[in-house]
This record gives structure tokens, C-alpha cells and sequence, in this order.
């Protein structure tokens, strides 16, 4: 017991040391690069204590969801619902619990919503578009004549460009969402631990390869992000590519997008305009 104490407080540790260089980065960030689409906020003390704390409060609800999202994994993936289905992809280092208030709006909204669930470590770009390939595979047999919706947050919205540069796999969706996703990279990648890290680093070859394969989606494409997304730097490289529709927040953390009532708001009256399907189950 001792020993899981002092891992966790190690853990803890880490991570207060992550917030706090992050935040610090950010603002030093969006001095020298401010993004006119995405204005951030003047500089303060307080400004940067209340940044600070969405970063850290974010993180520990998300830790805090783990035991629900997993209880009610199979309720949320089995609602009875008219709607097409939602198909989630969480961003690097995280899991499922990133997604558990989106998923309980989601359901009370009538939508069937489930997890593509991936490692972070010890895995491939092309290995992770195989196993959206296989979410995106169940979920058609399972919803015969709808198309599925994605939502994904940071890497998860990569990892969706990812596959639909694969042929024909553009005329299998009903539409993507995304929230908090580098799409040009982020400078923080160059401290983040593992090789998929690394592909996030601005200018690399995975980045490159996305950018020369991009055409005009011909689905609705729509990207949240916040003016205050401390793990993306600079925060140009959030806006997305031609054809997508920018979505601006409120002042959110990076995770914190995920948890935020308005933007879960907005995401479901999008998805009331290109989700709907005329006929029940």
C-alpha cells in the first residue's frame, strides 16, 4: 500500500510539473504567435491561475470518471436510438474516461455513442487507423444503411484524417467532429514521451503526408478549439484544414473541451443537423 501511495504521489508529481511548464509555455507561445482566429485572453496573474487550474481540474475529472464510464460503457453503446451512431476517438495518453460527459449527453440526446480504445505506447499511425477501420466496420453491420458520425479529440481527430485518406473510406461517414486536434502539430510534442508523440511534432513526415493527401471533405467537417489549449502551441496549429468549419470556444483546457456544458451543447445541435436518420431502428 505504501508503495501504490508513492507511486501515485510520484505520478501526481509529474504531472503538476506538466500543467505548470505547459501553461508557462502557452503564454510565452501566444505572445510571439497570436492567432487572430483564435484571440486569447490578456495576460495576468489571474488569467494564468485560472488556466492552471482548468488544466489540473480537468485531468482529475477525467480520473474521477474512469469507474463510470466503465459501468456504463455498454448502456451508452446499446441506446435505442433513430439517430446514426457516434464513434469517439480519445486523444494521446488518455482513455474512454475523456469522453464519459459527452457520452451521458450523448445518450440522453438519444444517440448511441462508443469508444475506439488504443494504446499510446508501443503502437503505429497505420496500426491505429486499422483499428478505426474495425470500429467503423462494427458499427455498420451494427447500424446497416447509417452512416456513422466521429468525434475526435487531439490525436483521435489525426488519427480520423489518418483513414480517410484510404479509398472510398470518405463516402462511409456522416460527418467528423473534432476538438483540440494539432492539425498542423504542436511544439509540445518535442518533450512528450514515445514515438507517437514524435509524429505530432510540427513539419513532420505524418503531418506532411496529411496535409499533401487533403481534399474538401465531402461530409461536414467541424473543429472546436479553445483560445486557451495549453498543449497545442502556437495556436495557429489548431485551425483546420480547407472545407473544415472552425468552431471557437470559451477559454477550456485542453481535456477540458471534453467536459465543457456549451461545447457539448454545440456538438449535439451539430449532430441534430447531420446525424438525424428518417427511419427507427
Amino acid at each position: 500500500m505504501k508503495l501504490l501511495f508513492t507511486l501515485l504521489g510520484v505520478a501526481l508529481g509529474l504531472y503538476a510539473v506538466f500543467a505548470l511548464g505547459s501553461n508557462l509555455l502557452y503564454w510565452r507561445c501566444v505572445r510571439r504567435f497570436p492567432c487572430a482566429a483564435l484571440p486569447a485572453p490578456a495576460f495576468s496573474g489571474r488569467a494564468f491561475a485560472a488556466m492552471l487550474w482548468r488544466t489540473v481540474v480537468s485531468q482529475l475529472w477525467e480520473m474521477l470518471c474512469v469507474p463510470k464510464s466503465i459501468y456504463l460503457r455498454k448502456r451508452f453503446e446499446h441506446a435505442t436510438t433513430r439517430h446514426a451512431p457516434v464513434l469517439l476517438v480519445h486523444g494521446i495518453y488518455q482513455n474512454q474516461a475523456s469522453w464519459f460527459g459527452m457520452q451521458k449527453a450523448l445518450y440522453g440526446a438519444g444517440y448511441a455513442s462508443t469508444c475506439y480504445v488504443y494504446r499510446s505506447f508501443y503502437t503505429s499511425l497505420e496500426g491505429l487507423a486499422d483499428g478505426l477501420e474495425e470500429a467503423v466496420d462494427r458499427l455498420e453491420r451494427r447500424f446497416p444503411g447509417k452512416k456513422p458520425v466521429v468525434l475526435g479529440h487531439s490525436l483521435g481527430g489525426l488519427i480520423v484524417r489518418l483513414w480517410l485518406m484510404r479509398p472510398g473510406n470518405g463516402q462511409r461517414l456522416g460527418g467528423v467532429i473534432t476538438f483540440g486536434t494539432p492539425h498542423e502539430g504542436s511544439q509540445l510534442a518535442h518533450f512528450a514521451p514515445g514515438q507517437l508523440a514524435k509524429s505530432l511534432c510540427p513539419g513532420s513526415l505524418f503531418l506532411r503526408q496529411l496535409a499533401a493527401a487533403h481534399t474538401a471533405p465531402s461530409f461536414p467537417a467541424h473543429a472546436f478549439c479553445s483560445p486557451t489549449d495549453e498543449s497545442v502551441q502556437p495556436a495557429a496549429s489548431l485551425l483546420p484544414p480547407a472545407g473544415w468549419q472552425l468552431h471557437g470556444t470559451e477559454p477550456c483546457s485542453h481535456l477540458g473541451l471534453l467536459f465543457n456544458n456549451n461545447v457539448i451543447a454545440r456538438c449535439i445541435s451539430l449532430l441534430g443537423q447531420i446525424a438525424v436518420s428518417e427511419s427507427p431502428i
